[in-house]
């Protein structure tokens, strides 16, 4: 590798991401929560704006391998949102172990990620996904695993997703943009609608899902309300980022700034 990449080797590097930005052997541990349209209307970002049926999921996953060439674990916290009425998830925290993979998500993206420990473990029937950061416990998924196995079509169904060979779609409203610190700083954000696709590989249902949230001094996940755990999956997938696209700017940015500092331990 050199500072000053040769057009060899970017046409070698455009070849590799044909297709969209691949994860082999994703295993991932998903729960699925109902929240309360007064938290979604305090976090989420104008314009984005509650869906009728205030819905959240949060999931720990480890990607062994990637066409990043970076290999990984990864929490997240996704919100039910949608923009001039379309349906979408708005990625509220993406805890990752990765530097590069924080860099290239957050930096070309625009996924909201920071550095943490992240283990994701199976002991007997029981499968526990946790969150680490500064030394608090931020996020935790823990479950008995059932071993009824789900076919893709069951999956998608629960997802609301429409059946589809490449996987099932994930729609995600991203912020992609720094904010600047000064009120007369430029900083022009823009919202990104951004696809992914999940397929099912081996997938079972799992019960007894306990949800919690903690908190460190700039990790606030305990504020995020859990009316309810609806329900959740255990089990592996091979996932697409397919890409984004910009549908909005934001006219205001200086009123954005508030929604953004989080995301860099201010």
């Amino acid at each position: 590798m050199n500072f000053v990449r040769s057009n060899d080797d970017m046409l070698k590097l455009f070849e590799r991401f044909q297709g969209g930005i691949k994860f082999y052997d994703a295993e991932m541990l998903i729960a699925i929560f109902l929240t309360t349209p007064e938290f979604l209307r305090k976090v989420l970002p104008p314009p984005l704006e509650p869906p009728p049926i205030p819905l959240g999921l949060a999931y720990v996953a480890n990607f062994p391998k990637t066409t990043m060439m970076q290999s990984y674990s990864e929490a997240a916290i996704f919100l039910d949102a949608q923009f001039e009425g379309k349906p979408g998830n708005y990625c509220l925290a993406m805890p990752v172990d990765n530097d590069m993979a924080m860099a290239q998500g957050r930096e070309l993206a625009g996924f909201p990620k920071k550095m943490a420990e992240i283990s994701l473990e199976k002991r007997g029937k029981k499968i526990v996904g946790k969150v680490t950061r500064r030394g608090a416990e931020i996020l935790k998924i823990r479950a008995s695993l059932t071993e009824q196995e789900l076919k893709p079509e069951q999956v998608y169904q629960l997802f609301a997703a429409d059946k589809d060979e490449r996987g099932m779609p994930i729609y995600t409203y991203l912020i992609k943009g720094f904010p600047s610190l000064k009120p007369e700083g430029e900083f022009k954000p823009q919202l990104i609608y951004y696809e992914t696709r999940l397929l099912p590989k081996k997938v079972e249902m799992i019960t007894q899902i306990e949800l919690t949230f903690g908190k460190s001094e700039v990790d606030p996940y305990h504020e995020i309300e859990i009316m309810e755990v609806e329900g959740g999956i255990y089990g592996t997938f091979e996932n697409t980022m397919v890409g984004g696209t910009k549908v909005g700017e934001f006219e205001n940015p200086q009123s954005l700034t508030p929604y953004l500092l989080y995301r860099y331990d201010l």
